[in-house]
């Protein structure tokens, strides 16, 4: 989860997203992993829109 906060504050969404799903498959279920992994997911969204 660390990982994947660093990259995401980086803007760098898909290793952000690597990391976090590492997390979930640690940790299935995990509130906070799964919240990561929407809110990347939707960042990549965005930022594929501009």
């Amino acid at each position: 989860m660390k990982l994947g906060y660093i990259y995401y504050g980086q803007g760098d969404y898909q290793t952000a997203l690597i990391n976090f799903n590492r997390a979930l498959q640690l940790r299935p279920g995990d509130a906070y992993a799964v919240k990561a992994v929407d809110n990347t997911k939707s960042a990549i969204v965005q930022s594929s829109v501009k």
